[in-house]
């Protein structure tokens, strides 16, 4: 199974406590975070015959102007902890908020196995760089998409090394057709081996990700959870009773 972590903002109306505006989404709101579990990283899976259900299977409200990965280590021991009790085997989709050194340090420590996009640093551009070359001759209409492996990166602050893979995604301008000025990048961190995974095949599993936002989308349109109690606790429990709801 593969478990995604991602926090979302829920918005709110009055004078909720904890509740406050947060400059990413503009908006007065709780920034809770949750876990949803899919069978093999495909919220579709059960349509292929696979059994075991999808759903959300931790969460946490938090206040509105939250930093998106506070209480991140809390969470996830907790993430693993149910995990085990629903897997033999499950891996870890991580946005690139929560790809902290502590974090991928605890999952490290705990043999669980994670991809996740890390934000970009003087160092990392100074990696890329090399590889941010386009080649000669006139490129073919799609554009180019190239996955690199550029080999065990450790920040300063981290106690284990990972494995670095840079993304180079250079498509043509939908209106214009033409490439733009530099290509666009990123990369994923991941403690997959090389063998266990290709860095194609990293990438393929990151980007199914998306499924899980879309279940964020399906949530708030069929439970539209509102919290809009004067107690942080009793939202909290509508937000989890919401939850559980869809999952049903």
């Amino acid at each position: 199974a593969t478990i995604d972590i991602y926090s979302f903002p829920i918005q709110v109306y009055g004078h909720q406590p904890g509740a406050a505006y947060n400059g990413y989404y503009k908006e007065t709101v709780y920034h809770p975070m949750v876990a949803s579990f899919s069978v093999g990283g495909d919220y579709d899976s059960t349509r292929e015959g696979l059994r075991l259900g999808n759903g959300f299977i931790h969460a946490v409200l938090r206040q509105g102007n939250t930093h998106t990965a506070k209480g991140m280590r809390r969470f996830v021991r907790n993430v693993i902890e149910r995990a085990k009790q629903l897997a033999w085997r499950f891996d870890i989709r991580l946005d690139a908020g929560y790809t902290e050194g502590a974090v991928l340090d605890e999952l490290t420590d705990e043999k669980v196995r994670f991809c996740g996009r890390i934000k970009k640093n003087k160092v990392l551009v100074r990696l890329a760089e090399p590889h941010l070359k386009r080649p000669p001759g006139r490129p073919p209409a799609q554009g180019y998409e190239d996955v690199i492996e550029l080999g065990k990166y450790q920040a300063d602050s981290w106690k284990h090394a990972q494995r670095l893979i840079l993304v180079i995604v250079d498509r043509p301008d939908a209106k214009t057709g033409q490439l733009n000025l530099l290509p666009r990048y990123f990369f994923l961190v991941t403690n997959w081996t090389e063998q266990q995974r290709s860095g194609e095949e990293v990438l393929e599993h990151y980007r199914r990700r998306g499924t899980f936002e879309d279940r964020l989308g399906e949530f708030n349109a069929a439970i539209g959870v509102r919290l809009s109690s004067r107690d942080f606790a009793e939202n909290e429990v509508t937000m989890l009773l919401g939850l559980l709801s869809f999952n049903l």
